[in-house]
């Protein structure tokens, strides 16, 4: 099988084919290219048991099972610039700034994704993610599992170097070969038993990757919904804004056609002027009413939205700081005096 063959049935890790080239040489494996130069079964799992494809293969595993956010987080991001895009060229400044600081924050939650698919590596303590995302036990232990995995990795190197050895001593006599092919299978032993303890020492670190993977998962899949719910209200808080303020335009500019009108008349006699200005101050009383109600209804919604986003942040101090320093922060007391109380 080729190297380019077991990339693609995700035995080994996807690699430039430089790369390759350089860890194959580094195991005694000489390969010009991995599309057409072909491997046998023990110079394959030789190379599936070095410590860094091992590595290279975890995060290949962790890349394909939260692919899913790459695309919800750019949907996220794509609507918060139309949200933006959208507001541009009206007057509502408070819906604009909110669009641009949830644009802001959607962006960095991409990033924040793509930063830990770059970093992301199973030989770092906190695996190149968020470091609560590992425990102290976790950490503790992942960082011996990574110690025993570098020496077992050591420890194979060595013993396939002295297997090379064994394999390219040459004898003229039958029981030289015959004692030297004894000594090629006891060696093969030796390196038998060190994969199957890299085995055992694998399974244990897929045992807490799996388990950091689900709480990563959720916790990517927690902070989409509430991009998505904010986007929600976003959208809807703009969207009133914008149908508000133009009604309170027009109603305005009405308005003060009306007046202009009033102040026409004023001094007019006639049945037709009276009866034109009566109409003219029915239509200013309404219009008036109207801007009002408009006023009232705005102030209702900017304070609507005011209490959820104090909600939000509330809730996202509580995540960063946790409860008793966000709700002292909130109430503005000290902490000492909070926990008093």
């Amino acid at each position: 099988m080729t190297i380019k063959d077991a990339i693609n049935r995700n035995i080994l890790p996807n690699l430039s084919e430089e790369n390759y080239i350089k860890i194959c040489g580094e195991l005694g494996i000489v390969i010009t290219s991995i599309e057409n130069d072909k491997l046998n079964n023990e110079q394959l799992n030789r190379l599936a048991h070095d410590n860094r494809i091992i590595a290279l293969m975890n995060k290949t595993r962790f890349i394909k099972n939260n692919a899913k956010f790459e695309k919800q987080y750019q949907e996220v991001v794509d609507a918060a610039d139309k949200i933006v895009s959208d507001l541009e060229g009206t007057s509502v400044d408070d819906a604009k700034e909110v669009a641009e600081k949830f644009q802001q924050e959607a962006t960095q939650g991409k990033q924040s994704y793509e930063d830990d698919v770059l970093h992301y590596s199973s030989v770092k303590t906190d695996l190149g993610l968020d470091p609560s995302t590992l425990n102290r036990g976790q950490q503790n232990r992942m960082n011996n599992y990574n110690q025993k995995m570098e020496i077992t990795s050591g420890k194979l190197k060595k013993e396939y170097e002295k297997l090379d050895k064994l394999r390219n001593q040459k004898f003229k006599t039958a029981y030289k070969t015959a004692r030297n092919q004894r000594r090629i299978e006891r060696q093969m032993e030796r390196i038998s038993k060190l994969q199957a303890k890299q085995g055992v020492i694998a399974s244990k670190q897929h045992k807490i990757l799996n388990a950091v993977n689900e709480k990563y998962r959720a916790k990517k899949e927690s902070e989409i919904r509430r991009f998505r719910e904010e986007q929600n209200k976003i959208q809807e808080y703009a969207k009133e804004k914008i149908r508000l303020n133009n009604a309170k335009e027009a109603h305005t500019s009405d308005l003060e056609a009306t007046e202009q009108e009033i102040q026409e008349l004023e001094g007019k006699t006639g049945l037709k002027n009276a009866i034109d200005k009566f109409r003219l101050k029915h239509d200013r009383r309404v219009l008036s009413k109207d801007l009002k109600k408009i006023e009232k209804q705005e102030k209702k919604t900017e304070s609507v939205f005011k209490k959820y986003q104090n909600k939000q942040n509330l809730m996202k101090a509580i995540r960063e700081k946790g409860i008793v320093v966000a709700l002292s922060q909130q109430l503005q007391r000290p902490v000492a005096r909070g926990l008093v109380a």
